[in-house]
């Protein structure tokens, strides 16, 4: 499988990258064939850093002559939905950051075109995975039980409390 990359700014760099080296690593037979970002500087950097074989500095070159059966989105959300619809307009599979677009609107608009151009437009959301995550609801789910309890067993010594006081009276 060949994937291309488009963005290669801070999230690419800090947290994209590391996990595309491991899934790698995982996964011999994927390719992270190109990246692009209008700078360029930025994209030698990737390049050289996760191992991606080429780059770019204009992203319609880079499908045009890479030609991925995968495209990964990484850019500031007001130009999510523009890069994002030229891609499967394109006719690629993408995979972007969240959030999908600014608004509603802007959302159904790509879901619109990956329908219409029968491409998968998939936003990353993986942060419910996460073991930290993962132990931390657990702590409020235990929280929330703790305070159910707590209340009711002061509901339920209130309760004897003004039965007790009731019978006095």
């Amino acid at each position: 499988m060949k994937i291309c990359l488009i963005g290669c700014g801070g999230m690419a760099q800090v947290a994209h990258g590391p996990s595309y080296m491991k899934y790698k690593e995982q996964n011999p037979d994927i390719q992270f064939v190109a990246c692009c970002d209008i700078d360029m500087q930025k994209v030698v950097e990737m390049k050289e850093k996760f191992g991606f074989l080429r780059c770019y500095n204009d992203y319609v070159e880079m499908l045009n002559k890479e030609k991925p059966d995968g495209v990964c989105l990484i850019s500031p959300e007001h130009l999510t939905m523009e890069l994002s619809i030229a891609v499967m307009e394109m006719g690629y599979h993408i995979l972007l950051e969240k959030p999908p677009g600014l608004d509603d609107e802007q959302t159904r608009k790509m879901i619109e075109v990956a329908n219409r151009k029968g491409v998968i437009n998939q936003v990353a959301f993986n942060r419910r995975f996460v073991p930290l995550i993962g132990r931390l609801k657990n702590c409020w789910n235990m929280i929330q039980y703790t305070v159910f309890i707590a209340i009711f067993i002061v509901y339920h010594e209130l309760k004897i409390i003004f039965t007790q006081l009731q019978s006095i009276a």
